[in-house]
């Protein structure tokens, strides 16, 4: 009735698989890895997948079988318009209309998406949706978009742009920040500066009271931070991976700044000046 999570992960010579019909739930991640598997068939008594199953397979041909809770539009498998898993290949993708949510890591991993364009039916982005796309450069997002959760584009290495369509109430991206305007949260970085500083970045920044979970992810090439003056808290791995991490600066009483877990460069690295 149940594969688990992880079950078939790095199975990468797996081609094919007959699931029986018996079959109810497929676990988180439970395909990751099996880049051989061309063509899969959801049995139609499924009703749960757990977070992305197919993670970082790409050019996959998928069928539903009859599942009313599943459907499978433009590469994308969907459920009560959630996009669960994208499964294609595309180098510029536009995501369908009938999504409004995109799921936890629904596009981790994917090796070959260079621009992806998000339609106003989309309100919310989950945590780490687009996690290790390597080759995004560029993401276009609606002025709908009411909730972006845990920095969605951890990892993007070679993200250059991300642009909204028209100017979004909450959230707004300048200088390489993604910033939540309204509760004073830094949601991602996607510049390549060495240096940061952030009172001389400008409005955006000199007011952040937040570093979102994940926002500096694998930022391995910063050198020097300099934090806001009303910097108030630090979420978990904000800073995760930031290997290169040499001098971290601020004004503010160290022991009044909360550090969650994750960040030990930064306990080891801070300084009061």
């Amino acid at each position: 009735k149940k594969i688990g999570s992880m079950a078939f992960a790095n199975c990468s010579n797996l081609e094919a698989i007959d699931m029986p019909s018996s079959l109810e739930e497929i676990g988180s991640y439970a395909f990751w890895g099996c880049n051989s598997l061309k063509e899969l068939t959801i049995p139609k008594n499924v009703k749960i997948l757990g977070v992305n199953p197919f993670l970082g397979i790409a050019d996959m041909k998928v069928s539903t079988d009859g599942n009313k809770l599943f459907s499978c539009i433009s590469n994308c498998i969907i459920k009560d318009s959630t996009l669960i898993s994208y499964i294609g290949s595309d180098n510029e993708f536009i995501i369908p209309s009938e999504v409004k949510k995109i799921a936890e890591k629904s596009f981790a991993g994917n090796s070959c998406l260079k621009k992806i364009i998000v339609p106003e039916s989309v309100s919310c982005i989950g945590k780490l949706a687009f996690l290790d796309c390597f080759c995004l450069e560029e993401i276009i997002l609606p002025k709908t978009v009411c909730l972006i959760e845990d920095n969605p584009f951890a990892n993007c290495r070679n993200l250059k742009n991300i642009k909204f369509q028209e100017r979004n109430p909450i959230y707004r991206a300048e200088e390489g920040l993604l910033v939540d305007e309204k509760k004073l949260i830094l949601i991602t970085y996607f510049g390549k500066n060495k240096h940061i500083d952030f009172d001389a970045m400008g409005v955006l920044t000199k007011d952040i009271e937040f570093i979102g979970a994940y926002s500096f992810y694998n930022c391995n090439y910063i050198e020097t931070i300099n934090f806001p003056d009303n910097l108030k808290q630090i979420d978990k791995d904000a800073f995760k991976g930031c290997n290169g991490l040499l001098e971290v600066y601020t004004t503010l009483d160290i022991n009044n700044i909360k550090i969650s877990n994750g960040n030990d460069i930064i306990r080891k690295r801070i300084k009061k000046i």
